[in-house]
């Protein structure tokens, strides 16, 4: 890889990382000139693409300079040129603003740009998935990034400059500004899928890094308050609930697994927890299939394991489920222990005991009402069971946890 691949990239997985602002690098004829700013001026301005604005963009390659281009539409673009290219290579930065989207900065930028009312759905869409960064902390990674290169960037000052579209007449063109937001959408919806793919399969490290695209494509990480981060996170959770009903998992899990997370977005006011929560609620389902999804297993062996963790209240026994699926208990018993490894018995009393573990650490209900939550009248049974497999009396657990 050459110097200037190798420049390229890292200032690419930079800045794309930071900022998720996009780069380039255009060699002549720039067959790719229009995503220097992702087709916005095409969009809005007459003959954008004319001689003009290509020697405007491409003239600065005579020498090493940073260009800082901006634009009365409301955003930045940065233009890199190098010295040792031929003269006709550069790249670019952008488009990205660095103002909050509010709407007197809006409607400054629809005034200054003459957008007719009819547009301005469409233009506003684009804008709120622009990338937001302040100028400085983009041009600072840009310029340490050329320095390891190129040395001399670290003395360049890097030049301003306003490109005079306010000359040009207003010509806008909806296909392009609705290709764009189609775009969008579209890739809105590619990200989560690979991410409910990965969540509905229990990989927890493949959905973390599918997570991180979706946030992006989503734009979710520019929220900048708790209110819009919440709701964000709360559309996050309704996915993964809704995928999971598509799995083998029965749903009284993936309902109390949705509600507990639901209640937990509720009750957090610290925006720096709420940003901690896409990785837990992701985590926290992919646990959900790795402990109640059983591909592995016949249909059978499958509903008894859900009947078992959703009813375990029930006087469950090997005559009680013979009897609920009307099936041979012998045949069962075998057809179990064949796939599971362990008796039917054996599992729903560690299934219980799991259970009753989870309900003494985490509610306040009695030890006796315990005992009845997980299907045991016999108190003294429950205990013995119970110190068998936690080598602990239930009331010295819950002790140790207080």
């Amino acid at each position: 890889m050459s110097k200037q691949d190798m420049c390229f990239s890292l200032l690419y997985s930079l800045l794309m990382e930071a900022f998720h602002i996009n780069v380039l690098y255009h060699t002549a004829p720039y067959k790719n000139f229009t995503e220097i700013d992702q087709g916005i001026r095409a969009a809005v301005w007459t003959n954008y693409e004319d001689e003009g604005s290509r020697t405007y963009f491409s003239e600065a390659t005579r020498s090493d300079q940073i260009l800082v281009v901006k634009s009365n539409l409301g955003f930045y673009n940065l233009i890199i040129t190098i010295q040792e290219t031929p003269g006709t290579d550069f790249i670019s930065v952008g488009p990205f603003r660095d103002e909050e989207l509010t709407p007197e900065y809006f409607t400054g930028i629809l005034k200054e740009a003459k957008i007719p009312p009819a547009a301005i759905q469409r233009i506003c869409n684009i804008y709120e998935n622009m990338p937001f960064a302040h100028l400085d902390a983009v041009l600072g990674v840009t310029k340490q990034v050329l320095a390891v290169w190129y040395t001399g960037f670290a003395q360049i000052t890097p030049k301003l400059l306003q490109y005079a579209e306010q000359k040009r007449a207003v010509a806008l063109d909806y296909d392009i500004l609705d290709k764009k937001n189609a775009e969008d959408s579209r890739q809105y919806q590619t990200e989560l899928f690979t991410l409910l793919n990965y969540i509905k399969q229990g990989e927890a490290e493949q959905a973390k890094d599918a997570l991180r695209n979706f946030w992006r494509a989503a734009h979710f990480d520019k929220a900048k308050n708790t209110k819009d981060y919440r709701a964000h996170l709360m559309r996050l959770n309704e996915y993964c609930h809704l995928a999971l009903l598509e799995t083998d998992i029965h749903p009284s899990h993936i309902l109390k697994q949705a509600d507990s997370l639901r209640m937990k977005l509720d009750s957090t006011t610290s925006f720096a927890k709420l940003e901690q929560m896409p990785a837990e609620i992701c985590r926290k389902y992919c646990l959900l299939v790795k402990n109640y999804a059983n591909p592995g297993y016949s249909k059978l062996t499958r509903d008894i394991i859900a009947h078992i963790r959703s009813s375990m209240e029930e006087p469950l026994s090997l005559a009680y489920f013979a009897d609920y699926f009307d099936k041979n208990s012998s045949l069962l018993s075998h057809t179990f222990k064949k796939e599971t490894g362990t008796t039917l018995t054996d599992y729903i009393r560690r299934v219980r005991m799991e259970e009753a573990l989870r309900l003494l650490h985490t509610t306040d209900l009695s030890i006796s009402e315990v005992a009845v939550a997980v299907g045991y009248t016999d108190f003294s049974f429950f205990s013995k069971i119970f110190h068998k497999f936690h080598g602990q009396s239930p009331s010295a657990y819950r002790r140790g946890t207080l």
